[in-house]
């Protein structure tokens, strides 16, 4: 969620092919989608959130909605790093059953 990406380079890789072998790709790519929209409003809407020492602050305890947009952002990375990890197994998988493919070849 916090790291830049570039939205044509995840359309770029959500190719007919691609989903086909691994459908879920596109369900990864709108849920990576709307926490980034998630993160932009929430971080627009509440700006005091980009300083890091928020969590510090005396009287943070006054702005509820605050620490609902702080929970919500941090259980939002959370969820990013799990989908990247999910990516990266799937991908393992995927290339593992490829070189599986290509060791049956009579040739």
């Amino acid at each position: 969620m916090s790291a830049p990406r570039d939205p044509s380079g995840r359309l770029e890789r959500l190719t007919p092919e691609r989903l086909s072998e691994a459908p879920e790709r596109a369900a990864l790519a709108a849920l990576r989608a709307v926490l980034e929209i998630t993160e932009r409003a929430l971080l627009c809407a509440n700006p005091e959130l980009l300083d890091e020492t928020w969590p510090a602050q005396r009287g943070r305890s006054h702005f509820p909605s605050l620490r609902a947009a702080h929970r919500i952002l941090a259980r939002g990375y959370a969820l990013d790093r799990e989908i990247a990890r999910y990516e990266e197994h799937l991908q393992r998988l995927l290339d593992r059953s490829a070189v599986a493919t290509r060791d049956d070849l009579p040739f």
